[in-house]
């Protein structure tokens, strides 16, 4: 945009009010409700006396808290908190300490917790959450992006959820480039609580802001102008050779000399053995569009005799994956699985067909996910195993012969081990309209001179306000490209300022609810923004119109359609992400030659793997406590080496295996909890513990006191970092809590820094003739519970399942609503999970009451 009439965009902003950097907040209302509950904490001061004024009466008030002074005005905030925390300590065992030689029996207990909890929950359903109120918010930098994705129609590989900006050092002089094209690339990260990035009160503007939000609208709309021709294209069946870009002494470059029509692949896929146009690998595939890629192949000998050296498994077909792969090596190498086919090793043709979207600079290609690894000089070994009649030893003269003549030897007397042939590769245009949907959709289908474009104006202002729009709402807009276009600009120039005005308005860029019940638009919003992290489709717009989008089995209905929708990858990515605070990983993270360096090839499958597991428990349905333990996870080759220590998953790709070790099972052992929770260097059980109660259980301990030290002062005495602990809780102030902390985290011990498994920690002194100290995972619960090891642990969480289901509820309403909870949400929060519990604890079953709880459809 030129500068003169960016400038006058902005004053025309201005001018109409549209433009704030200040941050409103919905003024809470309502005066304030008196519930008493004196008659319950009459039945329970008794008990209170009995076993708990010795630490919390007159005499003694740990922590500051007497409960001979407790007050029973549950409509005060501050006494709600208290007593809920009360009923909390109670319900996990915590109180009375087990130290305590008096303690209560388990029914009297439970009367006291029954009592209270009754009181709680007139008290939660008298007083609601403290205002009710989310706070108008900004889209955030990955909702912006998705938002600018559906609005404009756009399809490119960066914008897919898991793509994350950042630069790239591409030829390792320390210049870098962007990773990705996204108009938000260059946009900081955005403020979180706890983890959760939707939070309104955090999601404020700023100038700064407000230019890069003009340059990600300059973008946008740059890549959804196509004024050009429609491009030429024509099918195009590439056959052997398909790829001539073998280097070295490989069997399939020798293989493709011989000219017998057809690519044969030997091995598993790597950086030589796949099958994709070599013409392509310098830029890709030159004009994006949708196109169909039709494979035609056959394996062979999927049962041979070959074992010895070719291990594979003879009782499952070949799995072929498509990739496509991104050519432009500026901005990083990227490349993702589009499809895998099964294909049996029977010696017949078949032939495979895939669409999809692919980019200017990127290309599809084959690869074979399981066949046998092998070395490049193994058909001379094949051949002194299996034909020793016909091999000789190389020579200094025969040195560069040998090779191929091994290799000829292999093919003549008959190749036995498996292969995959690939007898042609075809790329098909797929028909389209011309100009694309996201160029028609701005200037209309005819010549821009003779297009009315009030209407244009109007159905943007509708679909990127997220409302309806008074048709009026649209002639400032349309003067405003009289205006620009009177100055000497060129008229398609002076609407692409329009749009741009309307891209930096607060009804774009803000969700700003009013009081009150959200109505049909509003609530297509949340529930997109939810689900998708994106703007509602025209479906969602279509209910909002119609009025009927509110009601319960329609929301039903919407919540399955949009959870099977591709774009619900934003859900199952970035909500897990947020929750267990995924987005840290890195941050602290292994020196590359230290002990823990292999972290540096194993990340970028991380957080992945939590999102593959998280996907399939939402996708059947599975109950709550396959989060905290199951039989299975998800592996590539790369994670089962390197962090489960197995040998026997093959390939790039994450896939569903059984696990035989219930230390290794649920979301919450997986190496990215285990990295995010340590330093980089090693571990600690206060981290990990604090990480448990706050993100797992949902009962975050208090912030240490100010005047009492991280750690003892004095630990001369102590080696080991369980004695040190030891000596730590001695002092009183911080006995209390971390007596519930320290537990949570011995248990993870056996867990090093980045998720592999350790019996010993690491010494020290790598010279020292001491041996390393074993890891003892054992602790006891501040309810007096024994807890052996991790199985143990994971045992004590399924117990307390209410808890880890209550977090998750926590959890994904602020996600949702764009605010923290409040003690005031708390009834809603616990109808929730009494109803998921009558309906079994399924995930699925979870999100559709987050939706149709009171929170979720109230501002």
């Amino acid at each position: 945009m030129p500068a003169s009439f960016r400038l006058l965009t902005l004053h025309f902003l201005v001018g109409l009010g549209l433009l704030s950097t200040c941050h409103p907040v919905l003024a809470q209302t309502g005066d304030p409700l008196s519930l008493k509950a004196d008659a319950a904490f009459k039945e329970i001061t008794p008990f209170f006396k009995k076993y708990c004024y010795d630490c919390h009466g007159p005499e003694k008030h740990k922590g500051d808290i007497r409960y001979d002074r407790m007050k029973s005005d549950l409509s005060d905030k501050d006494t709600l908190i208290l007593w809920q925390d009360v009923v909390d300590q109670l319900n996990l065992g915590d109180m009375p300490p087990e130290k305590r030689e008096l303690q209560p029996a388990p029914a009297e207990r439970q009367t006291v917790v029954d009592r209270m909890t009754q009181a709680l929950m007139k008290a939660y359903a008298a007083q609601g959450s403290t205002g009710r109120q989310a706070v108008i918010r900004r889209l955030n930098r990955f909702e912006l992006r998705n938002t600018l994705r559906d609005l404009f129609h756009l399809e490119h590989p960066d914008f897919h959820p898991a793509v994350v900006s950042g630069l790239y050092d591409w030829n390792g002089n320390g210049i870098t480039a962007q990773k990705t094209i996204a108009p938000t690339r260059s946009f900081p990260e955005d403020e979180n609580v706890h983890g959760i990035d939707t939070i309104g009160s955090k999601l404020v503007m700023s100038d700064f802001l407000l230019k890069l939000m003009l340059g990600a609208a300059e973008e946008s709309i740059k890549m959804a102008t196509h004024p050009e021709k429609d491009p030429a294209l024509a099918k195009k069946t590439y056959r052997s050779p398909i790829s001539d870009n073998l280097h070295g002494n490989s069997l399939p470059r020798f293989q493709r000399d011989r000219n017998e029509g057809y690519d044969e692949i030997f091995v598993r896929h790597n950086r030589y053995d796949r099958i994709g146009p070599s013409a392509m690998r310098k830029g890709g595939i030159k004009v994006a569009g949708h196109y169909r890629v039709t494979v035609e192949m056959s394996g062979h000998n999927q049962v041979h005799p070959w074992g010895k050296i070719l291990q594979t498994d003879p009782s499952k077909p070949f799995l072929m994956g498509l990739y496509l792969e991104r050519m432009e090596h500026l901005r990083g190498p990227r490349m993702h699985q589009a499809v895998e086919w099964e294909l049996p090793g029977d010696g017949k043709k078949r032939t495979f067909s895939f669409e999809t979207w692919i980019d200017t600079t990127w290309m599809p290609w084959v690869g074979w996910e399981n066949g046998p690894e092998i070395k490049h000089n193994v058909h001379g070994n094949l051949v002194k195993e299996f034909y020793p009649d016909h091999y000789f030893k190389g020579t200094k003269e025969t040195q560069k012969e040998w090779p191929k003549r091994m290799a000829d030897l292999l093919l003549e007397q008959g190749y036995k081990g498996p292969t995959v042939r690939v007898h042609s590769l075809t790329i098909e245009p797929l028909p389209h309209a011309w100009p694309p949907k996201s160029h028609t959709a701005l200037y209309g289908k005819g010549p821009l001179a003779s297009v009315d474009l009030k209407p244009l104006l109007a159905r943007f202002l509708t679909r990127a306000y997220r409302r309806p729009v008074d048709p009026t709402e649209a002639d400032d807009y349309a003067a405003l490209v009289k205006t620009i276009q009177a100055q000497g600009t060129p008229l398609i120039e002076a609407v692409q300022a329009a749009y741009i005005a309307i891209l930096c308005s607060p009804d774009f860029v803000y969700i700003q609810p009013d009081d009150g019940r959200l109505d049909a638009y509003e609530l297509a919003s949340r529930l997109s923004y939810f689900l998708w992290s994106s703007m509602p489709d025209d479906r969602l717009f279509e209910l909002a119109k119609a009025g009927t989008l509110s009601r319960p089995e329609q929301l039903r209905s919407e919540v399955e359609r949009m959870l099977k929708d591709p774009k619900a990858a934003a859900f199952t990515r970035h909500f897990p992400e947020r929750w267990l605070q995924l987005q840290k990983l890195g941050v602290m993270a292994p020196d590359k030659k230290g002990p823990h360096g292999i972290y540096y090839r194993i990340e970028q499958w991380y957080v992945p793997q939590v999102e593959a597991f998280f996907k399939d428990i939402l996708e059947h349905n599975g109950k709550i406590r396959e989060l905290i333990d199951s039989d299975y996870t998800y592996l590539n080759a790369m994670l089962a080496q390197h962090i489960y220590k197995r040998n026997d998953i093959v390939g790039d790709v994450l896939r569903k295996v059984s696990l035989n070790d219930h230390r290794r099972g649920g979301i919450f052992t997986l190496p990215a909890v285990m990295t995010v929770t340590a330093n980089g260097v090693d571990t600690s059980p206060i981290i990990r513990g604090v990480y448990v109660l706050e993100h797992i259980l949902g009962t975050p301990p208090p912030p240490p006191p100010p005047d009492v030290d991280p750690i003892s002062p004095d630990l001369r005495s102590a080696k080991t970092i369980r004695e040190q602990l030891v000596l730590h809780r001695e002092n009183g102030a911080c006995n209390s809590c971390h007596r519930k902390i320290d537990p949570m985290g011995f248990a993870m011990e056996n867990f090093d820094p980045i998720g592999r498994w350790r019996d010993l920690y690491p010494k020290e002194d790598r010279q020292s003739k001491r041996p390393a100290d074993p890891v003892d995972p054992s602790s006891t619960l501040a309810e007096g519970s024994e807890i052996k090891d991790i199985v143990a642990f994971k045992q004590m969480l399924l117990k307390r399942e209410d808890f880890v289901t209550r977090c998750i509820a926590a959890k994904m309403l602020s996600y949702a609503t764009g605010r923290i909870m409040e003690p005031g949400d708390r009834g809603e929060m616990d109808r929730i999970v009494a109803k998921l519990k009558g309906k079994g604890n399924g995930l699925r079953d979870l999100v559709h009451l987050v939706v149709q709880s009171d929170i979720f459809l109230n501002k």
